[in-house]
C-alpha cells in the first residue's frame, strides 16, 4: 500500500496546483503501483509528484534494474513526466 498526502492550491486567477507526497513500499506490486500514479495524474493538468518510488534505474545513475525500475521509467515516458532525481546514491549498503 502507498502512503499519500495531496495539496491543492486555488490561487486567484491561476489554474490550480497539486503537490503530492508519495512513499511506494519496495514490497507494493511493481505492476500495479503505476495506475496509483496515473489516477493521481488525472486529478488536475498542473501536478508535482514527489516522494520515494523505491524505483531505480540505470538512467537515473543506479546500479541496476529491477522490474519496478523499469516500469516506473516505462510509464514516465508514456506519460510524458519529467523524473528529476540525484545524481548520487540516496541509499548505501555496507
Amino acid at each position: 500500500m502507498q502512503k499519500l498526502s495531496i495539496i491543492s492550491l486555488h490561487l486567484p486567477n491561476l489554474d490550480s496546483i497539486i503537490i503530492t507526497s508519495i512513499y511506494v513500499p519496495i514490497t507494493s506490486d511493481p505492476q500495479l503501483f503505476t495506475l496509483d500514479l496515473e489516477s493521481i495524474k488525472q486529478l488536475e493538468s498542473n501536478i508535482i509528484m514527489c516522494g520515494d518510488f523505491n524505483a531505480h534505474h540505470q538512467v537515473w545513475k543506479c546500479s541496476a534494474n529491477r522490474p519496478r525500475d523499469n516500469q516506473f521509467r516505462k510509464f514516465a515516458n508514456q506519460t510524458d513526466i519529467d523524473i528529476i532525481a540525484p545524481t548520487t546514491p540516496t541509499r548505501f549498503v555496507a
